[in-house]
């Protein structure tokens, strides 16, 4: 099977890593890829426990009482994080 790379920037790309980690084209550009698959991977496992942080922060706020003032220091931690 093969890959036919038509973007002059990208093989120079590969070919500039490739001579760095001492690879092939090839095997700079799988490493290149095994190591974007990792990043992805993990980005997408943080949706769901990020989606759980702020429906739990949307029920803190909607059980506080209606006084028109807002108040940050309800949503955020001292680091500036979603309680």
């Amino acid at each position: 099977m093969s890959l036919n790379i038509k973007n002059d920037e990208t093989v120079a790309l590969a070919e500039e890593v490739a001579k760095m980690a001492g690879l092939t084209k090839t095997g700079a550009i799988r490493e290149a890829l095994k190591l974007m698959r990792e990043r992805l991977a993990k980005e997408r496992a943080a949706v769901p426990a990020r989606r759980d942080r702020l429906a739990a922060a949307a029920k803190r706020v909607q059980a506080l009482p209606a006084t028109g003032e807002a108040n940050v220091d309800d949503l955020y931690d001292e680091n500036g994080l979603w309680k």
